[in-house]
């Protein structure tokens, strides 16, 4: 980030019912993703962990790792009927769009160790008239506190959120893993104030 980027705060507050497609995610997938609500189709007392991982670069360099081969053996189809769904599991192929990378890549990385309160699949509406688009947050461990990188199929590199608001990509609301609702994005002012000015 250079020293005239625009300030950036992202905070997620306020409760927003789960998308249809997420609810039939937990419906077909919660007996294996703890991140499931039980009144979604979760696992009653399913741990869900950590909700961050520590600092160090190799447990994110992991993530990343992973993400880029779920996006590697991906052959991008967009869904006729939109549904969300861990690719490679008996029966289904590795062809799918950026909501089945998000939870493939999860499913990963539980069965790495990572602790599903720290992965966190998050809605963002694209620049332009690109519509909405799933990514996923690693929330992670700072001397400022909590951080999150962002893995996204659009990219080669985990990315800050104020590398995605530079792009203009606007930050719409992400589940909290183990709740029934998720949260909305609730400020990102110094980029609104900007894209209002030109």
């Amino acid at each position: 980030m250079t020293a005239n980027a625009p300030a950036f705060a992202l905070a997620w507050n306020g409760d927003m019912e789960p998308l249809a497609q997420y609810r039939t995610y937990c419906q077909t997938y919660g007996d294996r993703d703890p991140g499931c609500a039980v009144g979604l189709g979760g696992k009653v007392g399913t741990p869900i962990g950590a909700d961050r991982v520590d600092a160090g670069r190799a447990t994110l360099g992991m993530a990343v790792m992973v993400h880029r081969q779920v996006v590697g053996d991906l052959v991008y189809r967009e869904d006729k009927q939109d549904r969300w769904e861990i690719l490679g599991t008996p029966g289904r192929g590795m062809s799918g769009d950026c909501d089945d990378v998000v939870m493939t890549t999860i499913s990963r990385l539980l069965r790495r160790g990572y602790p599903r309160a720290a992965l966190r699949a998050t809605i963002v509406r694209l620049p332009g008239n690109g519509g909405h688009h799933l990514i996923l947050s690693v929330r992670r461990q700072s001397a400022q506190g909590v951080e999150e990188i962002f893995l996204d199929d659009r990219h080669h590199h985990p990315m800050r959120p104020e590398q995605l608001a530079a792009e203009g990509y606007v930050f719409v609301a992400q589940e909290v893993p183990g709740r029934r609702h998720w949260r909305r994005a609730e400020s990102q002012p110094a980029l609104m104030v900007a894209e209002r000015s030109e």
